[in-house]
């Protein structure tokens, strides 16, 4: 920070010293005055990085290694350091934030999505939507093609996370101060630590997904027992079932729904037999608004606090999935939002549908305290949970059921007042 204050210090020197030069020609000579002052404006601006260089350079030639130098070689240790990987992306966004002044935030690729995963400074950014894809290196001012992306982002610079010639993830940086200009060896260690970054991050999804693989045959192990032992008991409650007669529309209305989530329980564990493999699914034309009211109704029987608050589309519209299983993903979403809520003074639950060119996005949004990002990334891994009766298998059975769509299940918080899931899907 003090070299800094050095540098802006010696610039707005040397210009104010300019400009009174250009005052004093402007007393004796109007029109060369005012010529003299455009010119120096126009070179104060667009030289300003040039000079802003020039004099970072003296100063760090005086007091000695620049603070890039500096990091560049605790960049070094931190990549031959022995802790894990996700110490290493920690370390390596802490030292880019402390170096450049920057707010740092790295975000995970889900399809179209960006998920901030780690971040330093004020401003930890949100999960972007970005179909475009990150080419390389984009730095404000100087990639105009490239500008629609660092506004997305909210970012001054930014760079692809890209290994193995796949790209998963992103890091963005914005500057905290006023001068967003970026020198040559700046942009080499953003670089720099953009790469370390996409190998520690390509090492920690791997490992996600191999103690995640190992998880489902667990699980796959563990649900054909309980299955077999579940299964005779719900065959005895849909023969009681068959049995009630309703007197009035209300109660033939339950039965109804009674008979209607046996038999989806009944499905899913005939699915959960077949957990360690590939999730099938049966797609078949459905109404999307229809299947959501028929969601939010069941969820409202759950007995939750929490007040559920559909707003639907003014006009519907039909989408192919498989009906059951997109039942047990929004069921679980909806009875998880109404538990985060609980304890707000007035819980919320909105359920939204938007329509777009490709796909539909199912959306909901509580009103909780938010979810911490230590805690977001792991939410989606199997027995992974926050609750006390949780078993860690809703979210991550939701995630594959999606997934086996072609879609994509993203969460969203700010950490102190709501969360979002966002439930991206193909119309086809």
């Amino acid at each position: 920070m003090l070299k800094n204050l050095i540098i802006y210090s010696m610039a707005a020197g040397a210009a104010t010293v300019l400009y009174a030069a250009a005052a004093y020609f402007y007393g004796r000579d109007r029109f060369f005055g005012i010529m003299a002052l455009f010119i120096l404006s126009f070179a104060v601006f667009y030289y300003a990085r040039f000079l802003h260089g020039i004099i970072k350079l003296f100063v760090d030639s005086v007091s000695g290694a620049s603070r890039t130098e500096t990091a560049s070689a605790e960049l070094k240790k931190i990549k031959v350091s022995g802790i894990s990987d996700e110490e290493k992306i920690k370390a390596i966004t802490a030292l880019m934030s402390e170096s450049l002044e920057m707010d740092v935030t790295v975000y995970i690729k889900e399809g179209n999505y960006y998920v901030p995963s780690w971040s330093i400074g004020r401003d930890s950014g949100g999960t972007a939507e970005y179909s475009g894809g990150l080419k390389g290196l984009i730095i404000k001012y100087e990639a105009a093609a490239e500008e629609k992306s660092l506004k997305i982002f909210g970012a001054d610079i930014m760079a692809p996370l890209i290994y193995g010639g796949g790209e998963e993830g992103a890091v963005a940086g914005k500057k905290q101060t006023s001068d967003i200009s970026f020198l040559e060896d700046e942009t080499a260690l953003f670089t720099d630590g953009a790469a370390e970054i996409s190998a520690c991050l390509n090492s920690y999804l791997l490992r996600r997904r191999l103690d995640a693989e190992e998880n489902m045959k667990r699980i796959g192990l563990m649900a054909r027992q309980m299955a077999h032992e579940i299964k005779n008991p719900l065959t005895a409650l849909w023969g009681a079932a068959q049995l009630l007669d309703p007197k009035n529309e209300n109660d033939a209305e339950n039965v109804s729904i009674i008979r209607d989530e046996i038999n989806r329980l009944r499905g899913i564990l005939e699915s959960w037999k077949d957990f360690s493999d590939i999730i099938k699914v049966d797609k078949r034309a459905n109404d999307v608004v229809l299947f959501l009211e028929e969601s939010v109704k069941i969820a409202q029987y759950a007995g939750k606090n929490a007040e559920f608050i559909f707003r639907k589309p003014a006009v519907t519209f039909m989408a192919d999935f498989d009906k059951d299983r997109m039942k047990q993903v929004v069921l679980n979403v909806l009875l998880n939002a109404a538990d985060a809520c609980e304890k707000s003074p007035s819980p919320e639950v909105k359920i939204m549908v938007i329509q777009k060119e490709k796909d539909f996005q199912i959306r909901v949004k509580d009103n909780g305290e938010g979810i911490k990002p230590e805690i977001m990334r792991k939410l989606k891994q199997p027995l992974f949970t926050t609750k006390a009766k949780g078993t860690g298998l809703g979210l991550a059975i939701s995630d594959r059921i999606v997934s086996a769509h072609n879609g994509t299940l993203i969460l969203e918080s700010d950490g102190e007042s709501f969360t979002e899931v966002i439930i991206q899907m193909p119309y086809k």
